[in-house]
């Protein structure tokens, strides 16, 4: 985006996960190391200029005080949030909605059951299913039908990918 002449500004929200075993213990000893590393991660963003969008791609455990501070801030800006993980109980950001001109979900359920987040697929433009159709028009042998390219976070995606492959070996 940047070299089209706009000035970006990017922020790792990995801020609110330890950064390995030494920040761990820190963060085990001191009560108050974890909350002025995060404060000082907000202000850091609301000390820079007026933005014209706020394009947020994971919300769950940002505070809700900071975004109505930056939205006070930025108050001609739109904010938009992009989950690439379905709602549940561990990930849950509803609590954000209300901050956002536009929340996107690639996931449908969270998208029905949620009328304002909208539906966004991860990573589809019309390129991939242009290769998508030729593919299934080429008669020239697989080797592979499926690829899963993702982390295994917990023991449920485990069982989704097992699950599929035995549907698929089915």
């Amino acid at each position: 985006i940047s070299d089209f002449g706009a000035k970006v500004d990017c922020y790792d929200a990995g801020i609110f996960y330890p950064n390995g075993y030494i920040e761990k213990f820190i963060i085990k000893l001191s009560k108050t190391y974890e909350p002025k590393k995060i404060e000082s991660f907000y202000n850091s963003i609301l000390s820079k200029n007026e933005y014209d969008y706020v394009l947020m791609r994971h919300s769950p455990r940002i505070d809700t005080d900071f975004l109505r501070k930056l939205r006070i801030s930025n108050p001609s800006a739109k904010f938009i949030n992009f989950h690439w993980d379905s709602l549940r109980s561990t990930y849950d950001y509803t609590r954000h909605i209300k901050y956002f001109d536009k929340v996107f979900s690639f996931d449908v359920k969270d998208c029905q059951n949620n009328e304002a987040i909208h539906y966004l697929p991860l990573f589809f433009i019309d390129e991939y299913d242009e290769f998508r159709k030729n593919s299934l028009s080429d008669n020239t042998d697989k080797k592979y039908d499926l690829l899963f390219i993702g982390s295994w976070r917990d023991i449920e995606r485990v069982q989704l990918v097992n699950n599929t492959e035995t549907l698929c070996k089915a």
